[in-house]
Formats: C-alpha cells, sequence, structure tokens
C-alpha cells in the first residue's frame, strides 16, 4: 500500500514546484483498503489565492472528509469539507489569510467513518506579501531650468503592476530642504506619473526623489542637477594617395576624437566607391 501511496504522490508533485503531501496513516482495518492523499503548497504568500486538492481511492464505506487550516493565533479556517461516497478527487482554491510577518500554520485533516476516525496534521509557512516600487526618471542628470519628470512602478512579488496609494511623495535638493511635495497620489495601471519644473537658479548637486506607501514603507532614488555640455568630437578620413589596380586591397582609418583627446567609442560603416572614366574612341 505504501508503495502505491508514493507513486500517486509523485504524480501529483509533477503538477507543483513545492509541495507538501500529507498522508493519513491507517488506525484501524476500515482505513487500510483506501487510500488518502491531501496536497498543498508547503510555501503560500498572504493574501492570495493558492490551490489546494484532495483524493480519497477504494472508501470502503461512507467517509466525511474535512480540511482545515489553522494559523499561529489559534484561528481556524475550513478549507474543504466533503461526505464521500465513493472514488473522490477535488482541487479547490482557497484565500490565504494576510500576515504581517513569516508565520507557521497547521494544514489538519480528519477522515471519519461509521465507528473510526483518524487525523494528520503538516506545517506550511506563509509569507507576508511584498510589493517592488521603481523609480524612472526620464534621465539621471539635469540642468538647472529643467523640468524633472520621474514616475513610480509598483509591482507585486510575480512582477505584475498592482494599484496602491502614496501617502507622501516629496523631493528633496541636496541641502535636505523639501522644495515639492504630493500628498495621496494612487497609481493608475500601476504607474505614478510627476514632474516637477526646476528653477533656473537650482542648486547643483544631487536631489532626492521619496515616497512612502499606506503602510509607511518608503523608496528613494536620486538624480543630479548639474550645468553640463554635451560632448564634441571631430571624425578624420585616412586614405590611400594612390589605389592601383594590381592593388588586392586597400587601408582605410577613420579616427574619432573629443576635443579633449579621448577617443569615441562607437561603430564605423564606410563605403568606399570608384568613378569610372569612360573613354570615347573617334
Amino acid at each position: 500500500m505504501c508503495t502505491t501511496v508514493m507513486a500517486m504522490a509523485l504524480n501529483l508533485l509533477c503538477l507543483v514546484f513545492i509541495t507538501s503531501v500529507i498522508l493519513p496513516t491507517a488506525t484501524s482495518s476500515t482505513f487500510n483498503e483506501s487510500i488518502y492523499l491531501v496536497t498543498v503548497s508547503s510555501e503560500l504568500v498572504g493574501g492570495t489565492t493558492e490551490k489546494l486538492c484532495a483524493q480519497v481511492h477504494q472508501a470502503t464505506e461512507p467517509l466525511s472528509l474535512k480540511v482545515s487550516l489553522e494559523m499561529e493565533g489559534g484561528s481556524s479556517t475550513i478549507l474543504l469539507e466533503e461526505d464521500v461516497t465513493q472514488d473522490f478527487y477535488r482541487c479547490i482554491s482557497f484565500q490565504v489569510p494576510p500576515v504581517k510577518a513569516d508565520s507557521v500554520a497547521t494544514v489538519n485533516v480528519s477522515i471519519k467513518g461509521r465507528k473510526d476516525e483518524m487525523s494528520k496534521k503538516t506545517k506550511i509557512l506563509i509569507k507576508p506579501k511584498r510589493f517592488l516600487t521603481i523609480f524612472q526618471t526620464d534621465k539621471p542628470v539635469y540642468k538647472p531650468g529643467q523640468t524633472v519628470k520621474f514616475r513610480i512602478v509598483s509591482l507585486d512579488a510575480s512582477f505584475l503592476s498592482f494599484n496602491q496609494m502614496y501617502l507622501t511623495v516629496e523631493l528633496q535638493d541636496p541641502n535636505s530642504n523639501r522644495i515639492a511635495q504630493w500628498l495621496n497620489q494612487s497609481t493608475v495601471s500601476g504607474i505614478l506619473d510627476l514632474s516637477h519644473p526646476m528653477s533656473a537658479e537650482a542648486t547643483q548637486g544631487s536631489y532626492i526623489i521619496t515616497a512612502w506607501n499606506e503602510k509607511g514603507e518608503q523608496t528613494s532614488q536620486n538624480f543630479d542637477i548639474k550645468e553640463y555640455v554635451l560632448p564634441k568630437y571631430e571624425v578624420k578620413v585616412y586614405l590611400p594617395q594612390t589605389i592601383t589596380i594590381l592593388d588586392k586591397q586597400a587601408t582605410l582609418r577613420v579616427c574619432g576624437k573629443y576635443t579633449y583627446g579621448k577617443p569615441v567609442l562607437g561603430s564605423v560603416t564606410a563605403k568606399v566607391c570608384r568613378n569610372v572614366i569612360q573613354y570615347h574612341y573617334i
């Protein structure tokens, strides 16, 4: 019987990545001829929807199957309750209770017959839902007087966008002075777009944008304001003075240098054409 149960468990395990298999132990001859199996993920995320599957094979009498989830605080939720009279297999979706920190919960399985009863329990881990906040600015460096455009992107643990409220978003200058503030800003399709025009006399240096969500969690992003000039460079092309019809190869050099002497990194596309001279004989 143990070999059959383990084979069935392995077949179910192929359908999930991390699975805790609950195998009840028979307590009397009534249950020895039946096979019972309950599967659920051993690591869950609070506030999400998960799946639990239960199977009863070769039931010899009417049975009552009950699966419940018990939290550390003592609260219990019935996940599945079913009267079984024949071969039974069902998967149900359930809502994982939200948690603020990693918590250990207990999955309890009980099967009752006319006279006998057996139960099994196992521990699972429930983690709090974690989110990712990403700042994006339209460029890393600005000049005084330019408008700083930025967005805040909210992603969940599966990297899917979700909407949330940011109670405060503020912008500080290099001297830690708050120069802009936005209150109670909500994302749309997981994105919040904001902008702020900088003064022409803005202090040069590193600025910081900080956002606080409803849980008080904060995320920050830096950008710089400074005077800068786009680098200039020159390109020179060096050709051989003469190419004869006997030459199989010719060397062409293309050199690019910035005005301050450093070479320019990049790619070059060169095309060499030969002018055809036509002769007319009279």
